[in-house]
């Protein structure tokens, strides 16, 4: 399965990704668009999509999977798993977020995570976060 990620356009809430100031809270947010490709003959899941937060290669902290914000939907109908048909290309709208308080302060990678058909754990580098 061939995987695409873009980083959403409008930004959520007027803000793209990156850190901001709710209510006094410090956010963490990646909405993206993420294109699934499925080459083969049969159904293709990914499932369990998240993003993960490292620190000098070791896992820091895990986003939170936004299913609803501001009467806008993200995900599969709320779940954050796809089921790709075959010879297809699906184009699935997502919002991960984390509070300063759910995780350490300093992360200076972020990875996409899931389980795939054969569940099977994958993880692909998104970015790289400098001054973090």
């Amino acid at each position: 399965m061939m995987i695409i990620l873009n980083v959403c356009n409008p930004a959520i809430n007027n803000k793209a990704w990156g850190f901001f100031k709710s209510n006094e809270e410090i956010i963490f947010q990646m909405p993206l668009w993420i294109e699934l490709q499925n080459a083969k003959r049969v159904n293709t899941i990914f499932r369990d999509v998240n993003l993960h937060l490292y620190l000098n290669n070791k896992e820091v902290g895990v986003t939170k999977q936004i299913t609803t914000s501001e009467g806008e939907s993200f995900g599969n109908n709320g779940s954050y798993s796809f089921l790709i048909p075959p010879a297809s290309i699906s184009r699935v709208r997502t919002y991960f977020i984390l509070k300063k308080d759910d995780s350490a302060e300093l992360f200076d990678e972020i990875r996409l995570e899931f389980y795939d058909t054969k569940n099977s754990y994958n993880e692909y580098k998104i970015s790289d976060i400098q001054n973090c």
